[in-house]
């Protein structure tokens, strides 16, 4: 069968559905295109969580008849659509140092001084993403800023000495969990990172350690 293609006309920005370009559609230019879009849009709405869907299993005739009837299933497919997961259907988004008070169930807030996500749930705001997981890097994370800065207890692994540390948040500090020291050999100074480290400077046979700002010989 030949479908009319009717004038070309360049879509900008591109259609998602169809491209640059109106034509060709997915459809027939006919009753029965009309019905079978909407059935795809019915297939659509089943998977949007709707409480109501309904299509006549024996399907729908092409003509005025039909088109009524699909839209019909339609509208009461539609009107099932669950709004959201929280109490009252909407789930608003918090973004601030603090949550507003009384918020509804679901609500989700973006802690800008913690640079995490709550949801309040149970009368309480409860952290959504999992906290035992260990920072990687060579230079300890940053106590302040949006990154998810580190809170009492948050582990750290220095990959430049290959050493465990935790943070403490009342002093702000990173303590190492081992008390084993690691002696890092080499005639080249490594990045001082943690006060206390030693290095064994072999270029001049002198054990150092760093005082936060240089390696002094002890």
């Amino acid at each position: 069968m030949t479908f009319s293609q009717g004038p070309i006309e360049r879509n900008n920005p591109p259609c998602p559905t169809h491209g640059a370009y109106a034509a060709p559609i997915k459809h027939q230019h006919n009753f029965r295109g009309i019905v079978e879009a909407v059935e795809d849009i019915i297939f659509t709405v089943s998977g949007l969580g709707t409480t109501s869907y309904s299509r006549c299993a024996d399907g729908y005739e092409y003509n005025f008849k039909g088109i009524v009837q699909v839209l019909e299933d339609l509208n009461t497919s539609i009107s099932g659509i669950i709004a959201g997961s929280g109490g009252d259907g909407t789930n608003t988004i918090i973004v601030g140092p603090s949550g507003v008070v009384n918020p509804s169930s679901g609500n989700l807030w973006f802690d800008t001084n913690q640079g995490r996500l709550f949801v309040w749930a149970s009368d309480n705001w409860y952290q959504t993403n999992a906290e035992a997981i260990a920072l990687f890097s060579d230079t300890p994370p940053s106590p302040s800023g949006l990154q998810a800065p580190p809170r009492d207890g948050s582990l750290w692994y220095n990959t430049n000495t290959g050493s465990l540390f935790v943070y403490e948040e009342s002093t702000a500090g990173w303590y190492e969990a081992s008390s084993t020291k690691l002696i890092q050999f080499g005639p080249e100074e490594p990045v001082g990172l943690v006060v206390g480290e030693p290095w064994a400077d072999t270029a001049n046979n002198v054990l150092k350690i760093w005082n936060g700002t240089t390696w002094a010989a002890i």
